[in-house]
C-alpha cells in the first residue's frame, strides 16, 4: 500500500511538473533566440564600377517577434560593420550573442570583399516585420564576396 501510494505520489509530482514545464516553454522560457545569417556569392562589378554590386540575405526568426523590426532596430557589430545605429548597445559577441528587448544584433564573424555591412528590415517602407531581418552589403571588387555572422533577438 505505501508503495502504490508513493509510486502515485511521484506520477502526480511528474505530471504537474510536466505540464507546468510545457506551459512555462509554450511562453517564453527563453525570452532570446538566435541563429546564423550570411551569404556568399561570385561578384562581377560593372565595367568601370567601385561599388554596386549589393548584396542581401533575409534571416526568418524561429517564431514571430513581439514587435515589428524596423531599420533602427537592427544593428551589425564587428570588423566591416557600416551600422551607425544610436539608439541601443549589443552587449553579446559571436560566441554569446545577445540583444535588447525588441532588437536584433549581428556579430560579424568573418567577411571578406564586403563593405557597408548592416542590417535592416526585409519589408521597405515604415511597415516592418515579425519575422526577421536582412544582412545587406556591397562589393567591392570582382570575384567572392561573402558575410557571415550570428544574431541574437530578445523578446519584449
Amino acid at each position: 500500500m505505501k508503495v502504490r501510494l508513493i509510486l502515485a505520489t511521484a506520477v502526480i509530482a511528474v505530471l504537474v511538473l510536466g505540464v507546468a514545464g510545457v506551459g512555462f516553454s509554450a511562453g517564453h522560457r527563453t525570452p532570446t533566440i538566435t541563429g546564423m545569417v550570411g551569404g556568399d556569392f561570385d561578384v562581377q562589378l560593372p565595367p568601370g564600377g567601385q561599388n554596386g554590386a549589393d548584396w542581401g540575405v533575409d534571416a526568418s526568426f524561429q517564431r514571430a517577434a513581439n514587435n515589428r523590426i524596423h531599420d533602427g532596430d537592427v544593428k551589425v557589430v564587428g570588423p566591416g560593420s557600416a551600422d551607425q545605429s544610436e539608439g541601443f548597445r549589443c552587449r553579446g559577441s559571436a560566441a554569446n550573442p545577445l540583444a535588447p528587448k525588441g532588437k536584433v544584433c549581428i556579430y560579424l564573424i568573418g567577411s571578406g570583399n564586403a563593405a557597408n555591412i548592416r542590417g535592416v528590415t526585409p519589408v521597405p517602407g515604415t511597415g516592418g516585420s515579425k519575422f526577421g531581418f536582412k544582412l545587406i552589403w556591397d562589393a567591392q571588387a570582382n570575384g567572392d564576396t561573402f558575410v557571415d555572422a550570428v544574431w541574437a533577438y530578445h523578446f519584449n
